[in-house]
């Protein structure tokens, strides 16, 4: 895999497991299930240990999630 689709891969990662977090703790609606959030989560720690220079400060890998909606109120 070339290092642009490592970024996007990760990119896309870090965005929808945010948004299943934000699902699961804010709206208290899950839209996936713990085992497949759990092999995406494992999926994106993995990318960031073999590609640390793509890491996102956002990524819920480091507890950085947070709620865009809490910022704001």
């Amino acid at each position: 895999m070339s290092k642009s689709a490592i970024k996007d891969t990760m990119d896309a990662l870090v965005k929808e497991l945010n948004q299943h977090t934000y699902n699961y703790y804010v709206l208290a609606m899950p839209t996936i299930g713990d085992y497949e959030f759990d092999q995406k989560l494992e999926t994106l720690q993995k990318l960031e240990q073999e590609n640390p220079e793509f890491a996102d400060p956002d990524s819920p890998t480091g507890g950085g999630w947070r709620s865009e909606a809490a910022e704001e109120g």
